[in-house]
């Protein structure tokens, strides 16, 4: 069980994400490497826009649709 003056202490510690401070909502310089490590894994898991080739689809919409 923890004491009064253990929950006081983790009560008081502020969370780097949640800082009023213009350096959260940066990406660079990288911080927490590990954590950067994670979402690159995670997005190589799923496909991304920039992987994706539009040049077929900006052919197709200046053509009329038949039929």
């Amino acid at each position: 069980m923890e004491s009064g003056r253990e929950s006081n202490a983790i009560a008081n510690v502020e969370d780097p994400i949640l800082s009023p401070t213009w350096k959260r909502l940066v990406t660079f310089p990288i911080v927490y490497h590990d954590l950067w490590a994670l979402y690159k894994q995670m997005e190589a898991s799923l496909w991304t826009a920039e992987e994706i080739n539009f040049k077929q689809d900006a052919q197709d919409l200046a053509q009329p649709e038949s039929g």
